[in-house]
């Protein structure tokens, strides 16, 4: 098929060994950006025990609706 042909050829998908590992990581990691950038009241949850589609989540505010924008997109 030309299309896997293309995916493989050009790698358009990150290889395997690339992916996250430690989601307790990224979690600090991603809530430090938001601090930098000025979040408030910034608050990582580990989700582990509970039934969710995800492990962890984080939950932060910004001083306007713009500012909030601008956390979303970093």
């Amino acid at each position: 098929n030309s299309v896997i042909e293309f995916i493989k050829n050009n790698k358009v998908y990150t290889e395997v060994s690339r992916k996250i590992t430690d989601y307790h990581e990224l979690t600090k990691f991603c809530a430090g950006i938001l601090n930098e950038k000025g979040a408030l009241g910034t608050q990582g949850y580990d989700l582990r025990e509970m039934i969710q589609p995800a492990e962890f989540s984080i939950a932060a505010s910004g001083t306007s609706t713009r500012h909030a924008k601008a956390l979303v997109e970093n």
